[in-house]
């Protein structure tokens, strides 16, 4: 069993993420008995979003000791890593209420697909978006069914735009949509839609606040970088647009449409206004 940043105590002041990487079910009763022993001498609530052979595994081998823990949702049950992030971040909202300390235990399957490097881009944002968040969250991951995890940022490392980027002002965003999609190089002619559609969400939530947005792309090696800056208000959550929209909002879905056609994207606020990057592979 591997353990990676597992706090020798936790007195429930801080958001804490302990990677645990087990091989047998051994690991994974011993690593959880302690978990949830630790839980209960604090008083603090477990949730638990695990297989549902995980979780038989554990309510057989730890019996009356996961009377505690509340199991809201079998993992394999996400479509995909939007689906899990989402309910994260309702659960991370739902405790946040509360103001008290809570823990989960998490067994991320859905990472078996290619697309759980995103899950682990949005998870790294919706650690920035509650860093005072009272919240341990153990990760279990089987690498009889899954792979090992990496690190990852909430968005792309960011440089200062080349001189050598391609920049014009919109004060409409339909004009903006085209003139990008007109201007791309053919190179990109395969993403030249989800290019299109990004700079059409972020124009139009601009617009929203100011009279115009400068959209500007360059190309990095075999990546295409997109950049929209306003003179609006700016976005005081670097993470903002890294996870799902609530169903029931009327907003704020145009940054996350934009980052979720885009490979990566990045939020970097600039005094008075905001500049959103994104990055595009062939």
């Amino acid at each position: 069993m591997t353990v990676t940043a597992e706090p020798s105590t936790w007195v429930g002041n801080a958001l804490v993420r302990e990677t645990c990487v087990v091989a047998d079910d051994d690991a994974v009763v011993h690593r959880v008995a302690r978990f949830v022993a630790d839980a209960a001498r604090s008083g603090q609530p477990v949730v638990a979003i695990v297989t549902e052979g995980t979780w038989q595994l554990l309510t057989d081998r730890l019996g009356a000791r996961m009377a505690a823990v509340s199991w809201v949702a079998d993992a394999a049950d996400f479509e995909d890593e939007y689906d899990a992030v989402l309910a994260y971040h309702r659960l991370l909202l739902q405790f946040a209420r509360r103001g008290r300390p809570w823990r989960s235990i998490c067994e991320p399957v859905w990472l078996r697909e290619d697309a759980g490097q995103a899950w682990r881009r949005y998870q790294a944002a919706l650690d920035a978006d509650f860093p005072e968040a009272r919240h341990y969250a153990l990760q279990v991951y089987d690498l009889r069914r899954q792979p090992a995890p990496v690190s990852h940022q909430p968005g792309p490392r960011w440089k200062p735009r080349p001189k050598r980027a391609v920049v014009a002002r919109h004060t409409d965003a339909r004009q903006a949509r085209a003139w990008v999609a007109g201007s791309v190089p053919a190179q990109w002619s395969s993403r030249v839609d989800d290019v299109a559609l990004a700079v059409h969400e972020l124009v139009t939530n601009a617009l929203r606040e100011v009279g115009s947005a400068e959209v500007s792309w360059w190309a990095v090696g075999d990546r295409l970088v997109v950049e929209v800056r306003d003179d609006g208000p700016g976005i005081a959550n670097r993470a903002a647009g890294a996870y799902p929209p609530d169903d029931l909002r009327d907003s704020g879905r145009g940054l996350w449409i934009a980052g979720r056609v885009a490979d990566e994207c990045a939020i970097r606020p600039r005094g008075p206004g905001t500049v959103v990057r994104l990055a595009f592979g062939l």
